[in-house]
């Protein structure tokens, strides 16, 4: 019952105004460009609130590095208008749908940003014990790479942080990691700090398949003895 309180509450008409006036607030305030992180259900409020006209009029969307002559005096237009600019969006263990996420958010968040991540954990009893009550497949326990159908033909442009392998500071229920455990912090900071995708933050990530990364780290099961 709380669970679905919650979720009712975070996608609320009032929840989404109250998120509108404060995009607002920080474009009068001077702010340009804005990160967007969230953990767990935030996931929900955020693609709910990328719904509401209010929201997508506070944000400029993402023009292709080639312009032509006829669009140059559009884009300084939408520029001298303040909007912000989306530079990044980073989903932490995403209690969210995976037909949804694909079928439904991906395309208008695509629209705004051209940096999305995910940090995925199979092993997340969070979300697996949450998949039973929405009864879906969840986005945060996904670990294969993640398609615009079914059919599995074209990737999606979204970069999937497989973090299963991580042992440090690892919670049982395996849902809250981001804040503790230093592989992800200075992945994070990578992010918003220096805007790299996963292909170029090759320090720390392997490359698995398709568009999943994984932490460059050996599991705990891995002993001497295993080896």
């Amino acid at each position: 019952m709380f669970y679905f309180n919650s979720l009712e509450m975070i996608t609320s008409v009032a929840t989404m105004d109250s998120f509108a006036d404060f995009l607002e607030s920080i474009i009068e305030s001077g702010v340009e460009d804005i990160h967007i992180i969230t953990h767990s259900m935030g996931i929900k409020l955020f693609l709910t609130a990328m719904k509401s006209q209010k929201v997508l009029d506070c944000l400029r969307p993402v023009r292709n590095t080639r312009r032509t002559q006829s669009s140059e005096s559009l884009i300084e237009e939408e520029q001298q208008t303040k909007k912000l600019n989306l530079v990044t969006c980073t989903f932490l263990n995403p209690d969210y749908s995976v037909r949804e996420f694909r079928d439904e958010n991906y395309s208008t968040l695509r629209t705004y940003t051209s940096r999305i991540s995910l940090y995925v954990d199979k092993g997340d009893n969070a979300l697996r014990f949450a998949a039973m009550f929405t009864r879906a497949l969840s986005l945060g326990r996904l670990d294969t790479p993640l398609y615009s159908s079914p059919e599995c033909t074209t990737l999606l442009d979204v970069d999937l942080i497989d973090i299963s392998g991580l042992q440090d500071n690892m919670h049982s229920v395996r849902h809250s990691a981001f804040f503790v455990n230093r592989l992800m912090l200075e992945d994070l900071r990578e992010i918003i700090a220096e805007r790299k995708r996963a292909s170029y933050r090759l320090s720390r990530l392997v490359h698995k398949r398709g568009n999943v990364y994984c932490f460059m780290t050996t599991p705990a099961a891995v002993t001497s003895e295993r080896i």
